[in-house]
């Protein structure tokens, strides 16, 4: 009998081990962190026109959370 150990991330992608996972993380984390970013910086600094981006993308902030959460995560 074989077993085979995989490290499944939040999406379902799964990984031969625990560093391609953490570096698939950081790769979606970096552009989910970037779209965002440039979302924000689109509103030229303007106070309501960041609220009104931010009220409007709120799942885009939802999705990075989940992502750092499983970066953060260490399971067996």
């Amino acid at each position: 009998m074989r077993y085979v150990t995989m490290v499944e991330t939040f999406d379902g992608m799964r990984h031969a081990d625990a560093a391609n996972a953490k570096r698939h993380l950081e790769n979606v984390y970096g552009l989910q962190l970037s779209k965002i970013a440039h979302g924000l910086a689109k509103t030229d600094g303007k106070y309501v026109a960041m609220q009104d981006y931010i009220d409007a993308n709120l799942e885009q902030f939802t999705h990075l959370a989940a992502i750092k959460a499983d970066m953060e995560r260490e399971d067996d």
